[in-house]
């Protein structure tokens, strides 16, 4: 029995023993409880048939992702400054509908992987034989971890052209957004008090 089966059935039985305790205390209306519990065990102890159909949609969806993203990309581009009109044009692409639902399908489920594999990736307890960790939202094999590894390195790409996209405007910009947003409300708590203190040491 793998670690989902035991977990699975550990909770279950753990339920049980509530629900009988119930029993006993004369409870009335746990009939309801004992099928939300048989339900549950049921979905827990079918967990790889939801991490099959997750791995299904997440590969149509990376393929769904990079058809889009090569049809906005093969589009023609805007003419002139590479800075100031290819650049934000190919930082668009996150609004391009079809490039950016299946693609933040993706990131859900790549952070959601990357997060196990963080999390409980040391442990083996947690880890079925076929390698992949009861927790995690994908099974690991190398189409997925593949996908998932292009998944990321498109995110990163984009986000390093982000950097790059905004680190000008921020410097141009950063000393006239600091005025308003630290040095008058310093002026406007520390002035006041300086004054009042000025004049009691005077008196």
């Amino acid at each position: 029995m793998d670690v989902q089966k035991r977990a699975a059935n550990g909770g279950a039985e753990q339920a049980q023993k509530w629900l009988f305790w119930l029993d006993e205390k004369k409870v009335e209306g746990v009939a309801p409880f004992k099928e939300l519990v048989q339900a549950i065990h049921d979905e827990a102890t079918d967990h790889s048939f939801q991490q099959e159909l997750n791995r299904v949609f997440f590969l149509l969806s990376v393929l769904i992702a990079l058809a889009a993203g090569a049809d906005y990309l093969t589009q023609p581009w805007p003419q002139g400054s590479a800075y100031f009109c290819q650049l934000p044009y190919f930082l668009s692409i996150v609004s391009f509908k079809p490039f950016a639902v299946p693609m933040m399908y993706c990131l859900t489920q790549v952070a959601h992987l990357t997060f196990v594999e963080v999390m409980f990736g040391h442990s083996e307890q947690h880890r079925e034989p076929s390698g992949t960790l009861s927790y995690s939202p994908l099974p690991r094999d190398p189409v997925t971890v593949t996908a998932a590894f292009i998944v990321a390195l498109l995110f990163s790409l984009w986000f390093s052209a982000m950097v790059v996209g905004i680190a000008i405007p921020a410097l141009l910009f950063a000393p006239v957004l600091s005025i308003p947003s630290f040095i008058l409300p310093m002026v406007v708590m520390y002035v006041p008090s300086a004054m009042i203190d000025t004049v009691n040491t005077s008196i």
